[in-house]
């Protein structure tokens, strides 16, 4: 399977609370002749939490620098800004547009260097994974 398939998630049963936590994340990756696809190493990468269904978000991981926003773009939909948190709501209409599109954009500023990092990051297998992933929610 190639990496550009692959993404990470994680379903959480709180110890104290029992509640269940779901997130997705995926990472940047790059195309290489003699390698093939190789993670890019930053600290920057797609998160995704879908543990409720009425507040699923879309995050720009890595994102931490004090009184900075993060941006993501699919393919050459209008950039959205995300709240300081590096988050943005997942909506039905951003929801349509992951899984129409073929790659987002994010950037993000991760503390303590103040410049903005932006990365490209493969959208295949998204509507595969979070259908999966929502079907388990409890």
């Amino acid at each position: 399977m190639a990496l550009k398939d692959r993404w990470s998630f994680h379903i959480k049963i709180d110890e104290m609370t029992d509640e269940q936590k779901i997130t997705v994340r995926r990472g940047a990756y790059r195309i290489t002749e003699e390698f093939g696809e190789v993670r890019l190493k930053t600290s920057i990468s797609l998160w995704l939490r879908l543990t409720d269904k009425n507040s699923e978000s879309l995050c720009v991981l890595g994102h931490d620098f004090p009184g900075v926003t993060g941006m993501i773009r699919v393919d050459k939909n209008p950039p959205i800004e995300t709240k300081e948190n590096g988050c943005v709501q997942l909506t039905e209409s951003l929801d349509n547009q992951l899984r129409a599109g073929n790659k987002i954009t994010i950037r993000g500023s991760a503390w303590p260097y103040r410049g903005a990092e932006t990365q490209e990051i493969d959208l295949g297998g998204y509507a595969a994974i979070t259908d999966f992933l929502r079907s388990r929610r409890k």
